[in-house]
C-alpha cells in the first residue's frame, strides 16, 4: 500500500505527495476541510499544507488525526508520521488514557459504599489529621478526597457545607504529592475574605495570599508577569478582571504548578460570553481544576455545558450539546436524557445537600416565629389609601 509522508512545523501539517487523481475523493477532502474553522489549506503541487489557527498542542493533536484517518480512510493509504506529529500525538494519547483511568477509579470509588477500607482514602484521612488545624466531618473527608484524583472536579455543595475547607485540604495533599505548589482562584469580588479566613481555619497561620481585585489593570498585569519569586502562593482574581487579562493569566498559570479554582462557577454558565471564554482558555493551562458552585443549574440543564468543558477542555463528558440541552430545559428531558446526564458527571461531582446537613445535626432547622398583627381602622385607612395612590399613579404614568 502507498504510503504518505506527513510533518508539523510551527503549526504547519504537511502531506506530501498528496494524491490529486480521483478528483471526487479530493472534492470529498475539501469539503472535509472546509467544515473546519480552526485551520486554513491549500495545495502547493503535490503537497497538501494546512495551517492550524490555534496555538493550542493538544487540539492541534486533535485535529491533525480526524485528518490522517479521514485521508486514510477516503483513499485507502498510509500516512507517515514525523516525529514532531508522533510527539505531539502521543502526548494527546497520554492525556486520553489518563482521563479514562481517572474516570474510571472515580466510578470504581463512587460505587462502593463504605470507603474506609480503600487504603487510598485511609492515606488520605490521615494525612489530613495530622496536617490540618481543623478537624473535618465526615462528608467533608470524602468530599476533599474525590477532588485530588484525576484532573480534579465539582463541589456542587450548598452553603454551610465548607466548599472553602474542602477545597483547601485538597489542595493540601496535592501538594504533598507534588502536584500543585500554588492556587489561583477566580472568583466574585466580595469573595476572597472566605479564602483568606478559611486558610487560618484549615492551617493555622496567615497565609501567603495576594487579592488582585482591588489593583488597577496595570498593577495586575505587573504582578501576573513578574518573576515567580514575586508570586504569592494563594492568588485571588475576580471574575471581571480575568477575562481581560487572559493571556497574561495563562502565562502565570504555566509558569508554575498552579490548582485552579472557579469560585462561583454557575456564573460562568454562558459558553458565548466573554468571561467563559477567557476561564476555558485559562484552564487548559492549569494542573488540576476544581469547580464550586452550589447552584449548578440555575437556568437548566444547558448550564452544566460549560462547567464541564472548563473542567475538562480536551474530553467530551456530557452526551449532549448545548443547544440539545437547552431543548430539553425548555421541553423536558425524559427519564432516559436525565439518566444519560447524571451518569456522565456522577463520577466528577460531589454535593452534600441541605437534608443531609439537616439530619446530621450540621445545620439547625429554621425557628419560625409568627406575629399576628391588626391594624386599626384608621391605619387601615391609610394604608389603603396608599394603595390606592400607587394604584392611581402606576395608571396615569402608563
Amino acid at each position: 500500500m502507498t504510503q504518505l509522508e506527513s510533518k508539523l512545523s510551527n503549526r504547519r501539517f504537511i502531506i506530501s505527495r498528496f494524491p490529486m487523481e480521483n478528483q471526487r475523493k479530493l472534492m470529498k477532502t475539501k469539503i472535509f476541510l472546509n467544515s473546519n474553522n480552526m485551520l486554513t489549506y491549500y495545495f502547493d503541487c503535490t503537497d497538501l499544507k494546512i495551517d492550524f489557527l490555534c496555538e493550542d498542542e493538544l487540539l492541534v493533536a486533535k485535529e491533525i488525526r480526524k485528518i490522517i484517518c479521514f485521508i486514510e480512510k477516503t483513499f485507502e493509504i498510509n500516512v507517515h508520521t514525523d516525529a514532531n506529529i508522533t510527539l505531539c500525538l502521543e502526548k494527546d494519547e497520554n492525556l486520553i488514557s489518563s482521563f479514562k483511568n481517572s474516570y474510571a477509579l472515580l466510578q470504581k470509588l463512587k460505587e462502593q459504599k463504605n470507603l474506609n477500607e480503600n487504603l487510598q482514602f485511609n492515606e488520605f484521612c490521615s494525612f489530613c489529621d495530622n496536617t490540618l488545624s481543623c478537624k473535618l466531618r465526615t462528608y467533608q473527608y470524602l468530599s476533599s478526597f474525590f477532588l485530588t484524583i484525576g484532573q480534579g472536579g465539582f463541589d456542587f455543595s450548598v452553603p454551610g457545607s465548607g466548599k472553602t475547607i474542602i477545597t483547601y485540604s485538597a489542595y493540601n495533599f496535592l501538594r504533598y504529592k507534588g502536584v500543585c505548589d500554588s492556587v489561583l482562584i477566580i472568583g466574585p469580588m466580595n469573595s476572597y475574605n472566605a479564602w483568606q479566613d478559611e486558610y487560618v481555619t484549615c492551617f493555622g497561620k496567615l497565609p501567603d495570599f495576594i487579592s488582585l481585585a482591588n489593583l488597577t489593570k496595570n498593577e495586575t498585569a505587573s504582578y501576573l508577569l513578574s518573576s515567580i519569586n514575586n508570586h504569592s502562593e494563594i492568588t485571588f482574581i475576580n471574575i471581571d478582571k480575568a477575562w481581560r487579562l487572559q493571556r497574561e493569566l495563562i502565562d502565570f498559570i504555566k509558569s508554575k504548578k498552579a490548582l485552579l479554582i472557579i469560585d462561583e462557577a454557575h456564573k460562568e454558565k454562558n459558553p458565548n460570553a466573554e468571561i467563559t471564554k477567557a476561564v476555558l482558555e485559562i484552564a487548559k493551562y492549569a494542573r488540576h481544576r476544581i469547580l464550586l458552585t452550589g447552584t449548578p443549574m440555575p437556568n437548566g440543564y444547558e448550564d452544566l455545558f460549560s462547567l464541564v468543558k472548563i473542567y475538562e477542555p480536551y474530553m467530551k463528558i456530557l452526551p449532549y450539546s448545548f443547544d440539545e440541552l437547552k431543548r430539553m430545559s425548555k421541553n423536558g428531558a425524559n427519564e432516559v436524557q436525565q439518566k444519560n446526564i447524571i451518569n456522565s458527571i456522577k463520577p466528577i461531582y460531589s454535593r452534600v445537600s441541605k437534608a443531609h446537613l439537616l439530619n446530621t445535626g450540621e445545620l439547625l432547622p429554621p425557628n419560625y416565629v409568627f406575629i399576628d398583627c391588626h391594624l386599626s381602622n384608621e391605619k387601615t385607612s391609610g394604608f389603603c389609601k396608599s394603595i390606592f395612590a400607587v394604584k392611581k399613579y402606576i395608571k396615569h404614568s402608563r
